[in-house]
Formats: structure tokens, C-alpha cells, sequence
């Protein structure tokens, strides 16, 4: 099996553990009235959940010229904090994140698309870098969207706490694959606390 073929795999499951989320996200669990119902009505609460994390991530280092990096994001060698908000629907979850790389003073705003099952879990989505203090007039402030694809454990502590420990892939292009290198990982780790 070639790299691209296993990377149509890995990203055809995702889209359809998304799409069995999307397809029973209309089921809300409403009760039906009986004899002995409460006189005051609820709503009913569609069946999903919030979580807050707060993690860290080691951002792999391109100064070793015999790997490629395959991204722009300034953040090379250095570690960055952050907070991320998740809202899960069965198996699956949409994450919005921001981390913070303070030794090169840049924010990574980050979003995916994450499948979890049996304490695996794989993901895919976008993240882009913004730099705080940039000096040099000549390039912009932005790096743009690039894609990302992670994978990793998700580590239950019970209904109060959970842990992910998760490797990321970071490219500008699709393309990319062909020059894929293990060395090219970010590595990093969200605590999650549910809602």
C-alpha cells in the first residue's frame, strides 16, 4: 500500500465517522408525555457535550538541514501553549484551539475534525501561525491555512477528566506526502475537562 493510498484510507474514515455524527445528530432524545408526566415542561438538549483543555505542543525543528520542512510556520524547534474549546457528538468532535509559542512570539489558531474510538484517536483540519513581533517588513504576518493531520491516544480518567497524547502533521500542500518524514512530527498533549 503506498503512502497516498493509506492517507485516502485514513481521511475516507474520518469523513464517514463525521458523517454517522452528522446523520444521528437529529436524534434529541425527547420524552413522550405519559399520565404521569411533570405538569412544568423541559426542553429538550440535543445530545452532545463541551470541553474545555488546555494542553501543550512540541513543534519539530527544521534546523537540521536533512529534514524537510514541509510548512512555513515559524515555530521550529519551540514548544507552544494552549486552550481549546471541543464539542463532542458521539465519536466525533470539532475542536477550536489557539496556542501561544512564546519563543518566537506566535499564535496558532487551529481547528479539526477529531474521531475517537477505543481510546484511539485520528483527526484532520487547519492551523495557521500568526506572528506577534514581526520585524522583518518584507514578509507578512501570516503564515496562511495549512492542513494538518493527527493521530494518537485518548486516555479516559472517568466523567471528570480525560487526556490526549497526540503526533501531528503539518504540510502546506497535498503533494507533500511524497517527502513525508517522521522527523517532521509535532508532538503534543491536550487535559480535558468536560462540561
Amino acid at each position: 500500500m503506498t503512502r497516498n493510498t493509506a492517507w485516502t484510507v485514513l481521511l475516507a474514515a474520518a469523513w464517514a465517522a463525521s458523517c454517522v455524527s452528522v446523520a444521528t445528530a437529529g436524534d434529541y432524545g425527547t420524552r413522550r408525555a405519559t399520565a404521569r408526566a411533570p405538569t412544568r415542561s423541559r426542553p429538550s438538549r440535543p445530545n452532545g457535550s463541551h470541553v474545555l483543555a488546555v494542553g501543550g505542543r512540541v513543534h519539530a525543528d527544521f534546523s537540521d538541514e536533512t529534514v524537510h520542512p514541509p510548512h512555513d510556520l515559524p515555530v521550529g524547534g519551540d514548544t507552544s501553549y494552549g486552550i481549546a474549546y471541543e464539542y463532542h457528538e458521539r465519536q466525533g468532535a470539532w475542536q477550536f484551539a489557539l496556542n501561544y509559542a512564546p519563543e518566537n512570539s506566535v499564535l496558532l489558531p487551529q481547528f479539526g475534525l477529531l474521531v475517537q474510538d477505543r481510546g484511539l484517536e485520528i483527526g484532520i483540519g487547519g492551523i495557521a501561525g500568526y506572528l506577534l513581533d514581526n520585524e522583518d517588513e518584507t514578509t507578512d504576518d501570516w503564515s496562511g491555512i495549512l492542513w494538518q493531520i493527527s493521530t494518537g491516544f485518548h486516555l479516559s480518567g472517568g466523567s471528570k477528566l480525560s487526556l490526549d497524547l497526540i503526533a501531528s502533521y503539518v504540510f502546506a500542500a497535498w503533494n507533500d506526502f511524497d517527502v513525508f518524514d517522521f522527523d517532521a512530527l509535532d508532538y503534543g498533549l491536550w487535559l480535558k475537562f468536560p462540561m
